[in-house]
């Protein structure tokens, strides 16, 4: 990883709000009010990225809450809940690390939230609906004008997919830039 950032054609920013600084008009990248001619690959929700000009998406976000709990408090790292109960998951990181002995442990435990846009939350994710295809069709068109953006992602291709698949995208839009160039 190292290696791959310390190439002199990658630039790395960190606690960057690129929603702030980025932007998509009339075909045109721009960064910090500047036009900007390099590839953008962008995992983030393109409601909030053209200031929700056509509305907002809809998104679930997620409220985590960890409890300190005797170990184990469970028999693998993550466990999926998809019946009746408020929270949806809950992660006990110690399952990560076999091998290890420890006195106690953290359980993480994820609660399903309405995402709402401008918060001081994340959105997560989409939420299919016909009203939201529409509106994201709007901000794709806005986006894919822009011979040099490219979306991906769960957030940025609007789909509610598996990390592994988000993952994947951005490689395949990764791909697209590498033999665009």
């Amino acid at each position: 990883m190292e290696n791959m950032l310390a190439h002199p054609n990658i630039s790395l920013e960190t606690g960057v709000d690129a929603d702030a600084r980025l932007s998509v008009e009339g075909g045109v990248l721009s960064f910090d009010g500047e036009r900007f001619e390099d590839a953008v690959i962008y995992t983030g929700s393109l409601d909030k990225l053209m200031r929700y000009k056509y509305g907002a998406l809809p998104y679930r976000t997620l409220d985590f809450v960890t409890k300190k709990t005797a170990w184990p408090f469970q028999p693998v790292a993550v466990v999926n809940y998809p019946d009746s109960r408020p929270y949806t998951r809950t992660m006990e990181s110690g399952h990560f690390y076999p091998g290890n002995d420890y006195n106690f442990s953290r359980v993480t435990y994820e609660y399903p939230l309405a995402y709402e846009p401008d918060s001081d939350r994340e959105p997560y994710y989409p939420i299919p609906s016909e009203r939201g295809a529409e509106i994201y069709k709007l901000y794709m068109n806005d986006a894919s004008a822009a011979r040099n953006f490219y979306p991906a992602g769960r957030l940025g291709g609007y789909r509610y997919i598996n990390m592994d698949a988000a993952v994947l995208d951005g490689l395949a839009a990764a791909e697209k830039v590498i033999c665009k160039n």
